[in-house]
């Protein structure tokens, strides 16, 4: 229009058009940011889904008049701000609001919501294209709805164990990854070109092609029955006009028009009243009445076959538009060419290429078909958690409802295993309550009702709590169960009944005692099935039974304590199993297991005592009493720990105590015989043959009276070790005593340990005889031999040897010292008299030794015998007279050499060699003379 008016002719002709124009557009602007306001306030103001499209399309065709700036400057700016601003604070405020709201697992009704806050702001896509800035509010709330739903979900899957924790990380995998394929998707030029046109996908495209089909289709419909209707009231408008001709007139080949102007001029009476008869019959009042409905009805036909005709032309234009719009999407498809967007977005989640995310989904896809056949099991240990449950079924029904595929997804798929997770919960539950309760109807020896009675409260108040969670109530079926539950109680209610009637009027206490036991425990179902047993439960059963039982007690109590009192322990527990079928009170109960108490505490203590008091008397008295006292005590204590009535009511430390009573006195008594055989070995050690030999036999009676009481395998071995050092006593004593030589008897005197043996002997022992016989013939040898060495020893050793066998012969006993004294004594006699005759030979071979150079030959003689025999008194003799002699000569040849007598002095120089030569070789001083 701007380029026209620059013709001069134009200008003046087109001003005012020009102008109205420019004062048109003006006025559609403030109205389009009323509209966006308006909007904005309706948003708030309602619930559900507003379609901003018309909005979107607004702006884009305002976006083309960005020219309105060139006519009035910043119109066109001032209002684009202006409805920016508005349509952030609207997201900001959604975005506000979200973070502000709680709608994790605990509050599942926030969940809607948030729900509505994002199909809120999701819904605003359309605006993206002319308020970018939108895009980065719409993806911080669409995020934090995801994380916080993902969250939840995850807490559901952790809480319940719904599925196998690898498969559910598979899954979660998977679906990110086909959320990350799905986001390529909409980058791809096909889908920018969507929404560009105002579609946030082509399944929105063809909606609103199916819509509009649809909704045309239905109009048209509405629109050609109203037609057929209409067709159908002229017909008979017709024919009511063509009858009421007939009646006035012959002719019936005019037209209505022609047949209506003839009747107007009839004058017949009878054909009129004929006609208006017939009119008020068809409910008009004249035939004018009729034409003017004809020609209404008419004139109503064609305005619809004009709409209908309006309807198809609108249809074909929009229509057409629409399918041109899907036809350049699938154009954009089939070229398949990737946007550099594409590209981009698939790098920065760490793809390279489309094929490549494609072919990941592919292998998760083929994991999870694998691993996803195989079934959960579910192992219920605990209690379920009811609230979280019912919150988690709550949560997952309004995420159910989320517009977002992953969140949807997520939200059946949770249903699906937690109803699942649940019913086999519920079905569990039934199975414990059911196994509890027929667990408790009997008694036997293996099973106490009472252990289950607890558990089968708690099981019972939890189905009935469940009642509470109405979801999961519903989901575990628990109504029915419920009613099961309580006939099925009422029904045992009545047979146990009937049973402690029948058993109290026949006497039978053990049987009646039995059923109290079971409506005593089962006393926990009372409050579950209040409504039906009407104040007679299982516990006034219990209370009214019992009375007849306790009757029975007290003579029961005395019994047991009188056996207690004398120890008698069998009788004890046959008591106490009697009075199994007459329960005590407590203080009856009490007071039986203190008497048990002490009495068992005593007669442990008693037999330690007693077995302490044998401690160093075991092996040198007769303690026969006390043994015995010690077997009979701990055979009452075995047959006490050994009773299971006795030991039931018997305190812990008690029971413990005399558990290891046993192991403690084998330890204590087995302390007590290895320290007599001890003191034997010490007997024997010190050669006290005759209390070792006492000993032994003492703690060998005392082991074989206390065999089975003591088994401690150290004391065998000792007694066998000391049984065999007696059996072995004759040589261990030759061993030990060392009586090959005299020269040691004073260290170990034969006549101590042979006086021991003898006295040992004398008692009738004929190990110890024979000890002693074997010791005396061995001493009488060894002296012999003795004596016998010292006449082969060297002279000059002899007196030392006769000094040594005296010695000796001190520590030998008197019969022996006088035997060996009388030859000892010839002994010295003949060793003096060889001695003196040595002697003499000695001095005689001096006599002439100046004289008769012979004599001196015969001094090496004797030192030779002298050397080779030892005899070092006589050689020591010898040589100091042969050093005298020598001497002597020495002198001589000096004096003759002063005297120049050398015939004399050579004669004397002849001597000095002649000794040498003889005895040189035993007196070396003769060699310097």
């Amino acid at each position: 229009m701007d380029a026209l008016r620059t013709i001069p002719e134009l200008d003046t002709k087109t001003a005012g058009t020009y102008y109205h124009s420019i004062e048109n557009i003006h006025g559609y602007m403030p109205h389009l940011l009323g509209e966006v306001e308006k909007l904005v306030i309706a948003i708030d103001q309602q619930s559900g889904i507003t379609n901003y499209r018309y909005l979107a399309r607004s702006l884009s065709r305002l976006k083309n008049a960005e020219w309105i700036n060139q006519v009035s400057p910043g119109a066109y700016d001032n209002l684009m701000r202006r409805i920016t601003e508005e349509l952030m604070q609207y997201a900001c405020q959604l975005e506000d609001s979200l973070m502000k709201i709680n709608f994790s697992l605990k509050c599942p009704e926030n969940v809607s919501i948030a729900k509505e806050i994002v199909e809120k702001i999701e819904s605003t896509r359309d605006l993206e294209r002319s308020v970018p800035e939108l895009e980065k509010y719409r993806s911080n709330i669409r995020q934090r709805f995801l994380r916080c739903t993902q969250d939840a979900f995850n807490r559901i899957q952790k809480t319940f164990n719904l599925q196998d924790k690898d498969v559910y990380q598979i899954k979660q995998h998977l679906k990110e990854l086909q959320e990350i394929q799905q986001e390529c998707s909409n980058l791809h030029p096909a889908c920018i070109f969507l929404q560009k046109q105002g579609y946030a996908s082509i399944n929105m495209l063809n909606s609103d092609i199916d819509e509009l089909k649809a909704k045309n289709k239905q109009e048209i419909e509405v629109l050609t029955a109203v037609q057929r209707d209409m067709e159908s009231e002229l017909q008979n408008l017709n024919l009511i006009v063509q009858k009421s001709t007939n009646l006035s007139s012959s002719s019936t080949d005019e037209d209505v028009f022609g047949i209506f102007s003839d009747m107007i001029g009839l004058d017949s009476q009878k054909r009129r009243s004929q006609t208006e008869t017939y009119l008020r019959s068809s409910e008009y009042s004249s035939i004018e009445s009729v034409y003017e409905k004809f020609s209404n009805v008419r004139k109503k036909h064609r305005q619809i076959s004009q709409r209908i005709e309006d309807q198809r032309a609108e249809l074909r234009i929009s229509l057409g538009r629409l399918e041109s719009i899907k036809k350049e999407h699938d154009l954009l498809i089939d070229v398949g060419h990737s946007s550099s967007k594409e590209v981009s977005f698939l790098q920065e989640k760490g793809f390279d290429s489309y094929e490549l995310l494609s072919k990941n989904i592919q292998e998760k896809e083929r994991i999870f078909n694998e691993r996803g056949q195989n079934q959960q099991s579910y192992h219920f240990s605990g209690r379920l958690d009811a609230s979280t449950a019912n919150s988690a079924l709550v949560y997952i029904s309004q995420c159910e409802k989320v517009g977002h595929d992953r969140v949807r997804e997520n939200a059946t798929d949770a249903n699906e295993n937690l109803r699942k997770y649940i019913k086999e919960y519920g079905i569990f539950l039934k199975q414990e309550i059911n196994m509890k309760f027929n667990y408790m109807r009997t008694i036997d020896d293996e099973r106490d009702p009472f252990l289950y009675s607890q558990d089968l409260e708690m099981r019972l108040q939890e189905l009935s709590s469940s009642s509470k969670f109405a979801h999961v109530f519903e989901c575990i079926n628990a109504a029915e169960t419920v009613e099961d539950l309580q006939q099925k109680f009422l029904e045992f209610h009545r047979i146990l009944s009937s049973k402690m009637e029948e058993y109290k009027n026949a006497s039978k206490i053990k049987e009646l005692r039995d059923q109290v036991i079971i409506a005593q425990a089962l006393a926990c179902v009372d409050r579950f099935c209040a409504n039906i047993l009407a104040g007679n439960g299982f516990a006034d059963l219990y209370k009214q039974y019992q009375r007849e039982i306790h009757k029975e007690c007290r003579i029961a109590y005395k019994t047991v304590l009188d056996y207690i009192s004398k120890g008698d322990y069998p009788n004890v527990d046959m008591a106490l199993s009697d009075i199994q079928d007459k329960p005590l009170n407590p203080r009856d109960k009490a007071q039986i297991q203190n008497d048990l108490h002490c009495s068992l505490n005593k007669l442990m203590n008693d037999t330690k005592s007693i077995a302490n008091w044998l401690s160093g008397k075991v092996e040198r008295e007769n303690n026969r009493n006390q043994i015995t006292e010690i077997k009979e005590n701990i055979e009452k204590i075995r047959i006490a720990c050994n009773k299971h009535m006795i030991m039931k009511l018997l305190d812990e430390d008690t029971q413990t105590s005399l558990k290891k009573f046993d192991n403690e006195i084998n330890e204590t008594l087995s302390r007590i015989i290895l320290k007599g055989l001890n003191s034997v070995e010490a007997f024997m050690d010190a050669d006290s043959f005759s209390e070792a030999e006492h000993g032994m036999e003492t703690l060998s009676k005392v082991q074989r009276e206390l065999a089975g009481y003591c088994i401690s395998s150290e004391v065998t071995k000792k007694s066998d070790e000391l049984r065999r050092s007696l059996d072995q006593i004759v040589t261990t004593i030759l061993e030990r005593s060392d009586f090959e030589d005299v020269n040691k008897y004073s260290i170990n005197p034969p006549k101590d340990l042979l006086a021991k043996l003898k006295m040992v002997a004398s008692h009738g022992s004929a190990r110890f005889t024979q000890a002693h016989n074997s010791m005396v013939g061995k001493i009488r040898q060894t002296f012999t031999l003795a004596i016998d060495q010292v006449h082969k020893a060297p002279l000059n050793e002899r007196s030392l040897k006769i000094r040594s066998l005296n010695y000796a012969l001190c520590f030998l006993p008197d019969d022996l010292q006088t035997q060996f004294k009388l030859q000892i004594d010839e002994l010295s006699k003949l060793i003096a008299d060889e001695e003196t005759a040595y002697r003499q030979d000695l001095e005689r071979s001096f006599t002439n030794v100046d004289e008769d150079e012979h004599a001196i030959t015969k001094l090496g003689a004797l030192a030779e015998r002298y050397s080779q025999q030892h005899m070092h008194d006589f050689l020591k003799t010898l040589r100091e007279q042969c050093l005298k002699q020598l001497q002597i000569y020495r002198m001589k040849v000096e004096k003759f050499f002063d005297e120049k007598n050398i015939q004399f002095a050579i004669d004397s120089i002849k001597k000095i060699l002649k000794y040498e030569k003889s005895v040189g070789a035993y007196i070396s001083e003769t060699k310097g003379i």
